[in-house]
């Protein structure tokens, strides 16, 4: 252990940059969404190589998604508790090991679906933990964090237009599918080498320990998230069968279960035994003060300390980013981590926010998936062109990542940016909706702008979550939090994968009229489920409360710099210039 301790730590900390290791990150990131969005348009490839049906080779993308989504709220957890560097460095190297094992099998089919559940197991550590580095490099600095931000986006949204070219791409070629999982095989395996030796480690907090996890809760929770996604995914082929109508109830009461035992029975345990509590609820209040606008508020308190002739005022200060580290106690009610932090509610929109990328999850999926076999099927296009038509979502990502502004959401406030948000999201759906190949220049007419103000708005909606809702989570939960929200992400993938799938049904390349007309209009209805989302989208954006956050970190930034320079020039103590924030 220690020989492989010396070898991470050639590289001298002081001597890596930042940024150079944050982009290695983001590229490693972003294959998370390139193996989701390059499955997609491998799957005809597969079906041909292993000379099964289209439900069968669906299931690759499927086995994928299905851990993706069970595993990414506790490795955000992980993250917080072990280093959101060490956790990330873990799926990385998940996913190398898988993407090899996936390019080498030849025959069985059954294999590549386990070892690609066995991938989406690396992708799930990725995402949370990636937040976590976000904050802790960025998080002292506004117009870096903007940066950041920005670029996370990219590589998060961005890369399911990349992985979409670059399967269609690979498709076509003599190995097929195969030169897909080759391609990330080689770009995850030159990304953990090289941040095995260069990442810069993030501390781990000391009110958290990994021996306090709730390990029962753990395995319900995954349990219960594995059957949910797992029927969902069989309903979409087959509702009335029991893998479908049976563990998806099951699951969802599992997942509630484990839900309710930390928010109902902990909790009022604490509350009861706060006397003995180290970390009961009556201070969770304190945990909001390590977020990043807090940080932004301490540092201004300590702009002003320095600068004050007070003597005083710096022998009574208190630090407000260092939690207390918990004391030694024998019940475990008491010291249990949560895996739904109490701390949750206190987030402005929270829970808005968690209901609402559901659906924004589903518009992606049905989307990209729905678009993508029309003009393959339909208008039987090859991967590539196909790839290259719904390419024009991501453009509208790309575009929605460069040109948002913190300002826009400062002037017309969350709630009317959302529902802002939500009616471009409505109209562009119903847009594209109409495409028709029996319509000259159809894609033009009804897609090529739509997609792209589709792409456009979905990615607003990330932009006001990571400047609301993250900015205000404390930095010691925010791989926690990122995991809830991601979690309930992927369940919006398994929602809209079943529905479309349920009512498009067996898909097969459609030859005559009279085939292409049924296979037009079944697709059209299932593209109506992401009008639907945008409806939910609209109307939950109405419960949107407006939040002064990004208003009042410019102001605290504005702040520090005048009080620092009128305590040099006056002389005037903390007390004083204390009131003014």
């Amino acid at each position: 252990m220690n020989s492989i301790e010396k070898l991470r730590n050639l590289i001298p900390i002081e001597k890596r940059n930042k940024w150079v290791v944050f982009t290695i990150c983001l590229v490693s990131l972003g294959l998370d969404n390139l193996n989701v969005s390059g499955g997609i348009t491998s799957t005809i490839s597969i079906q041909e190589a292993f000379n099964t049906t289209s439900t069968n080779s669906t299931w690759v993308i499927s086995a994928y998604a299905l851990t993706l989504g069970s595993f990414i709220l506790i490795f955000g957890k992980l993250s917080d508790i072990l280093g959101a560097h060490n956790v990330f460095l873990f799926g990385s190297c998940i996913m190398t090991l898988f993407s090899l094992i996936c390019a080498v099998i030849d025959n069985s089919i059954i294999a590549l679906i386990v070892f690609r559940a066995l991938q989406g197991i690396g992708g799930s550590a990725l995402v949370p933990s990636s937040v976590g580095l976000t904050a802790a490099y960025f998080g002292h600095d506004l117009k870096l964090m903007r940066l950041a931000n920005k670029c996370f986006l990219f590589a998060l949204t961005g890369s399911f237009g990349a992985g979409m070219l670059i399967g269609g791409g690979f498709a076509l070629t003599d190995l097929g599918y195969k030169s897909f999982f080759y391609f990330s095989f080689g770009l995850s395996s030159v990304c953990s080498i090289v941040l095995f030796f260069t990442i810069i480690p993030v501390p781990t907090h000391d009110q958290t320990s990994l021996k306090d996890l709730n390990y029962a809760g753990v395995l319900v929770l995954v349990g219960g998230l594995l059957l949910m996604i797992l029927g969902l995914t069989e309903g979409g082929h087959k509702w009335r069968q029991p893998v479908a109508y049976v563990t998806l109830p099951i699951g969802f009461l599992m997942v509630l279960s484990v839900f309710l035992f930390e928010t109902v029975y902990i909790r009022r345990y604490r509350i009861k035994h706060a006397n003995k509590s180290p970390i009961d609820d009556q201070n969770d209040s304190k945990s909001i003060a390590v977020s990043p606008l807090k940080k932004i508020e301490s540092q201004v308190k300590e702009v002003a300390r320095d600068n004050s002739t007070s003597s005083d005022s710096k022998e009574n200060e208190t630090p407000v980013d260092t939690p207390a580290k918990p004391e030694s106690n024998s019940d475990w009610r008491l010291t249990m981590n949560y895996l739904f932090p109490p701390e949750c509610g206190k987030i402005p929109n929270f829970f808005v926010f968690l209901f609402l990328i559901i659906p924004f999850y589903i518009i992606l999926t049905v989307n990209l998936t729905g678009l993508f076999q029309y003009h393959q099927f339909v208008e039987h296009n090859s991967s590539i062109i196909s790839a290259l038509k719904i390419f024009c979502m991501p453009v509208g990502i790309v575009i929605g990542i460069f040109s948002f502004r913190e300002s826009f959401v400062v002037k017309f406030g969350t709630k009317w940016y959302m529902i802002f948000c939500g009616s471009l999201a409505l109209g562009s759906s119903i847009w594209f909706s109409r495409v028709d190949f029996r319509k000259e220049h159809s894609f033009y007419k009804y897609e090529m702008v739509s997609l792209a103000i589709s792409g456009f708005s979905v990615n607003y909606y990330f932009n006001v979550f990571l400047n609301s809702v993250m900015a205000n989570t404390p930095m010691h939960l925010q791989g926690s939090i990122a995991g809830i929200y991601f979690t309930a992400g992927q369940v919006g993938v398994s929602i809209g994968d079943a529905i479309f799938t349920s009512v498009v049904g067996e898909l097969s390349v459609a030859v005559t009229l009279e085939e292409k007309e049924a296979l037009h209009k079944r697709i059209i209805n299932g593209l109506y489920v992401s009008v639907a989302a945008c409806a939910i989208i609209f109307l939950v954006s109405l419960f949107t409360t407006d939040t002064d956050s990004i208003k009042a970190k410019e102001k605290f930034k504005e702040k520090a710099n005048e009080i620092a320079e009128k305590s040099d020039s006056d002389g005037s103590n903390f007390e004083d210039v204390e009131k003014q924030i």
